[in-house]
């Protein structure tokens, strides 16, 4: 079995070892560092999230976050996308990022923790292309722009009532995204690719964490298995009433979005304490499957769905 973090393949998150090691050496000896590039993922908590979380704390529990949490947030403050020019540096700082890699998805250059960057047609760069009001064609992916199309006529509408109806449906837009996040059994190819290419080199178990969602996926036919360990930190999702047709779709956003904004989120956020388990006797492999505690105390294969 492989068991790695998972974020070599996140392209937000590239670092480079050897460039990191040269600073920590100059530094103990109280030299001059020599420059080292920065990374997006980072740069987007310390200086756009943080100071989001401490207004709205449900930013980072909010799954999945482009397609649930930041809607929600423009609608809430559209002020925030004041921040969208430093986001949309992120994401294009992301997308530049070209390593090299091999057909499984790893990185050639064996110094650096992620895989390459996605196209610059990548969801978070069509996003922040969105919020700076860029053109069409650069966006390319209908759903996104209907649902910031949704959320820019929502924040801009001064009844309460409009608001939510347009934010309802720029979350619908996206129906499929939210439910794939909690779907265990489903996973990004920008995970589930490496995964089959070090399935494919013999490892029966690969496991990642890095994206705080439990999965179990079958590999190579079901000739191995990907396994995701999930986070035991809350998570909040949108209620299916909302993004279905439901009657109580509109009563349920409205309750989710007034929560929210007086940070009351205990109703509305979960505890999953997921773990996964191998069991091996000498180099046979006899299980492998992720785990819930639940609050009886038992222990339980996770089910289809978080």
């Amino acid at each position: 079995m492989l068991i790695e973090h998972g974020n070599r393949y996140d392209d937000w998150n590239i670092v480079s070892h050897d460039a990191l090691r040269a600073v920590r050496s100059a530094l103990t000896r109280r030299e001059s560092p020599p420059p080292m590039r920065t990374v997006a993922g980072s740069e987007l908590v310390v200086g756009v999230m943080n100071d989001l979380k401490r207004q709205y704390a449900f930013i980072d529990l909010l799954k999945p976050e482009n397609e649930a949490a930041i809607p929600l947030l423009a609608v809430l403050d559209p002020g925030v996308l004041g921040q969208r020019k430093k986001l949309a540096r992120l994401a294009r700082q992301a997308s530049r990022t070209r390593v090299p890699r091999e057909d499984g998805g790893a990185p050639e250059e064996r110094d650096l923790i992620s895989g390459e960057a996605e196209s610059p047609e990548s969801h978070l760069l069509r996003e922040a292309q969105e919020l700076l009001g860029t053109s069409d064609d650069e966006i390319g992916a209908r759903e996104h722009l209907r649902s910031w199309w949704e959320v820019y006529r929502a924040g801009r509408a001064e009844d309460r009532r409009e608001q939510l109806r347009r934010l309802r449906k720029a979350l619908q837009c996206n129906v499929r995204a939210q439910h794939e996040t909690f779907a265990v059994d489903e996973e990004s190819p920008r995970y589930l690719r490496p995964a089959e290419a070090l399935a494919a080199r013999g490892f029966r178990v690969v496991v990642f964490g890095h994206t705080h969602l439990a999965k179990r996926v079958p590999l190579l036919g079901g000739a191995a298995l990907y396994l995701n360990t999930g986070t035991w930190a809350e998570l909040m999702r949108i209620p299916d009433a909302v993004l279905s047709d439901s009657a109580a779709g509109d009563s349920i956003l409205a309750e989710l979005v007034e929560a929210v904004s007086d940070n009351q989120l205990d109703p509305w956020r979960t505890l999953i304490p997921t773990f996964a388990r191998i069991e091996l006797e000498g180099d046979t492999l006899v299980s492998a499957d992720v785990f819930r505690f639940e609050e009886d105390g038992r222990v339980n294969p996770v089910g289809p769905r978080l």
